[in-house]
């Protein structure tokens, strides 16, 4: 049984050091952008706040070429499917201005207060490089591994 116990240990430390590599090599890159209670407008700060971070973006993976972005309201809030859903598109007008070109895949979900920041008053925007802006992150080479 012990020998059992040590082996599945093993193995998920194992799986957890992959996954730390796997998330050192592909960043996901995420900007949080926070509307009043009830409101699906984008304040000038956030607006601010996102020009800057799309630019750093830009500069730093300068073939970044995809962006999610998910509309959120907490549950609570009246007519929360549909805030949500114009805080997604507020928030996709906001990308399309200022990041052109970039597929956007939108969502927006409704969730409880205590599952959500800024009482689920946000946006949030996920950016993820492609690989080829990526650093290499296996420098040994793999024996009979082609690339």
């Amino acid at each position: 049984m012990a020998t059992k116990r040590a082996f599945v240990l093993s193995m998920a430390l194992v799986w957890m050091s992959v996954c730390h590599v796997a998330q050192a090599c592909k960043p996901t890159l995420t900007t949080v952008l926070v509307f009043e209670e009830g409101s699906a407008s984008l304040g000038r700060d956030q607006i601010a706040l996102l020009a800057v971070r799309l630019d750093h973006f830009r500069r730093t993976y300068p073939h970044l070429d995809e962006v999610d972005i998910e509309g959120v309201a907490r549950n609570t809030a009246p007519d929360a499917r549909q805030l949500a859903h114009r805080r997604a598109a507020e928030a996709a007008h906001a990308v399309r201005a200022l990041f052109n070109g970039v597929k956007l895949h939108v969502s927006s979900n409704v969730y409880p207060p205590e599952l959500s920041i800024h009482a689920g008053n946000y946006a949030g925007i996920d950016v993820v490089p492609p690989m080829k802006d990526m650093p290499d992150c296996a420098p040994v080479p793999i024996r009979d591994f082609k690339r």
